[in-house]
């Protein structure tokens, strides 16, 4: 690339960031006229005409590109992408095989690939390129999900719902994790009607997603008089409850989801923070020890580890959980406002003071900062 497509090339880039699309493509047309074999060129007008849904114009300017460089993976996944949203499915599965070819660790290649398969109906294909994905990304929630679809489309209802459940979890509150929440079917070897329980579910989650807990808490329990063994639905169940307000009764939820099912760090981690509104820091301390083990060690986790470790004045252990919480979030406003609480516990007010700051110059607001303010009068004048 010689200095003047280098520099048209660079201020497309510019204004490719600003969503200014058309200028951008002015600028790369004009480098092509420079060099109309210039790889990287035609890459970036084949890309933005994808963004921009123009297929057919993406695909003429990667098909040019492998013309010149007949290995470049990235553009025969784009292209056989394209294909796929013009619903061209053999296309698109010839494309991204050869893209796979040339880099078999792509996860959005086999991702694509399986949902090719799955439309063509081709259901072991699927499920095996869904299974190549998880091999390489085992936490990779979009082939749960794609292997979700095929069981579900194969009639094998407990095996689909099983891998739509470990969407959920993965994705709680995603897309991925909606849509597996509304994909859920129920087993027909029971002895009420599956279509009948499923409305039962359905309505739930419209209730919980709707901000209605304790009507949502309702139609969970109804459904448990009939699948009492159902962990998933026990988890609902107490997460309803706890943002209606009932914390007692979302704690013995809690505690029937974990007796169901008591591998699940999911649980372990909603019912400490569940613990930490109504428990002992002795009470959250354990529940998080287990959901620890289980996996779940995310900023928030240790977050509450750190604050309920400041509560029984145990500021070194504190900071060491916070500390990492913060490794994890950087911009996890309650784990700096307990690490400086931590911090003050060590009469260290001027570390304190760093992460109190890193509160009040967040550029959005939080009902934090007024506690911020507060503390940061108690590190500077302590008596």
């Amino acid at each position: 690339m010689n200095d003047t497509i280098r520099n048209l090339h660079n201020r497309a880039l510019a204004l490719y960031k600003k969503k200014q699309y058309a200028d951008a493509i002015r600028l790369w047309e004009k480098a092509l006229e420079v060099n109309p074999e210039e790889v990287e060129i035609l890459y970036s007008l084949g890309l933005i005409h994808f963004e921009l849904k123009k297929y057919d114009q993406a695909i003429d300017y990667l098909e040019r590109l492998l013309e010149l460089s007949p290995g470049h993976y990235k553009a025969l996944l784009i292209i056989g992408t394209a294909y796929i949203k013009m619903r061209k499915f053999d296309r698109a599965e010839e494309y991204i095989q050869k893209s796979i070819e040339i880099n078999p660790k792509q996860k959005l290649a086999y991702l694509n690939l399986g949902a090719i398969y799955s439309v063509q109906k081709k259901y072991d294909l699927g499920i095996a390129t869904f299974e190549k994905v998880l091999k390489l990304y085992p936490n990779e929630p979009r082939a749960y999900l794609g292997m979700g679809k095929i069981y579900a489309l194969k009639g094998d209802t407990d095996r689909a719902n099983d891998y739509f459940r470990k969407v959920i979890e993965l994705d709680p509150n995603g897309p991925l994790g909606t849509y597996a929440k509304k994909a859920v079917t129920l087993s027909t070897r029971e002895e009420r009607s599956a279509q009948d329980l499923e409305q039962i579910i359905a309505l739930g989650y419209r209730y919980y997603l709707g901000g209605y807990y304790l009507d949502a808490a309702q139609k969970f329990a109804e459904y448990l008089e009939y699948r009492p063994k159902d962990d998933w639905v026990h988890f609902l169940h107490a997460e309803s409850l706890m943002r209606a307000g009932e914390g007692k009764k979302a704690f013995l939820a809690f505690k029937n989801a974990i007796l169901n099912n008591p591998k699940k760090g999911l649980y372990y981690k909603e019912l400490a923070i569940l613990l930490d509104k109504i428990g002992k820091p002795q009470d959250v301390l354990e529940i998080i020890k287990k959901a620890k083990e289980l996996g779940k060690s995310d900023s928030l986790v240790l977050t509450l580890e750190g604050k309920n470790l400041n509560r029984l004045d145990r500021f070194e252990e504190a900071a060491v959980a916070l500390k990492a919480a913060l490794k994890l979030d950087k911009n996890n406003l309650l784990a700096h406002l307990e690490l400086a609480k931590a911090y003050i516990g060590l009469d260290q007010p001027n570390v304190a003071q760093g992460h109190l700051e890193s509160i009040l110059e967040f550029p959005l607001d939080s009902p934090l900062k007024a506690a911020a303010d507060t503390l940061m009068l108690r590190s500077v004048n302590p008596s």
